[in-house]
């Protein structure tokens, strides 16, 4: 059944900021999206702990700024270093590094000889209370990514590049303004609009799902010639993902086709173009894998 055209829709956009965990995952469970708020950032919690044990002594140096950087990807943990500029390069003292130990406890790991900081039961106690606590939350930028999900899942357009500012059909407004509704803290706006009375709204929708889904596409085709021109072989998971993004990109193309009353067979075209380049991948693997 064709969807008529429906001139409702929104104009939506959030003030990101820390928020409890508990609370974003009931306002986006209320409308049974909950999976789009992301796992426990654990980085960003042994972060905000290792801040906090620098500050409080003193390593915090007027003109001689801490940085703090992730460790291997193995494990999880951050190093803590005093950056010295310079007129050529800036350099990086070692101070400190902490971690998560296996029984998922907040521990200094490494310690520099000229770092003034004492390892004593303060620290420790400090580092591990302030890391548990942090883990409670949702960072500003996990929030943003919650929200993206749901506007993504809600066939969202973005209507500004350097903004967090999206046009939502109208039938997914009840959803957005219940998660608006029942999270704590952050503000999540929405403006009804009605794109018959919009000409100027009308066309940059039109021409940003276009712009939106092109350079997706044209990231992915990029990526892909990338791998095969390297030599490279593209591994069952990594060919399932694009075969998702594919999918989604076909929802969007048909969603728009529907709700704008028009055909987007440039977008069709390539998108079939590039299933049929990484179906022949998928072919490989499976007789691969048969033999």
């Amino acid at each position: 059944m064709i969807r008529k055209f429906d001139s409702s829709g929104a104009v939506v956009c959030w003030d990101s900021q820390r928020v409890l965990r508990q609370s974003a995952e009931h306002a986006f469970g209320a409308i049974g999206k909950a999976k789009f708020v992301p796992a426990v950032n654990h980085l960003a919690a042994l972060a905000d702990a290792a801040k906090t044990v620098a500050n409080d002594a003193g390593l915090s140096v007027p003109g001689f700024p801490l940085k703090y950087f992730t460790l291997d990807r193995s494990s999880t943990g951050i190093g803590v270093y005093r950056e010295i500029r310079g007129a050529q390069e800036n350099e990086y003292q070692f101070m400190f590094s902490v971690g998560v130990s296996e029984c998922g406890r907040a521990v200094f790991l490494k310690q520099s000889p000229v770092c003034p900081l004492y390892v004593g039961p303060d620290a420790i106690n400090k580092l591990e209370s302030v890391y548990r606590e942090s883990t409670r939350y949702l960072t500003a930028s996990d929030l943003t990514k919650a929200v993206n999900g749901l506007l993504a899942a809600c066939h969202g357009v973005l209507l500004r590049d350097n903004g967090s500012v999206y046009f939502l059909p109208g039938e997914f407004i009840e959803q957005y303004e219940t998660v608006a509704r029942e999270l704590v803290g952050p503000r999540l706006h929405c403006w009804q609009v009605d794109l018959s009375a919009n000409d100027k709204l009308l066309a940059t929708l039109h021409d940003n799902v276009q712009d939106d889904l092109v350079a997706r596409m044209e990231q992915r085709a990029k990526e892909w010639e990338e791998l095969t021109t390297r030599g490279g072989k593209a591994r069952a998971d990594g060919l399932q993902s694009r075969f998702e993004a594919m999918v989604d990109d076909a929802r969007q193309i048909e969603y728009y086709e529907e709700f704008l009353q028009v055909r987007l067979d440039a977008l069709r075209g390539a998108l079939e173009r590039q299933q049929a380049m990484i179906g022949m991948a998928h072919m490989e693997l499976w007789q691969a894998q048969t033999v």
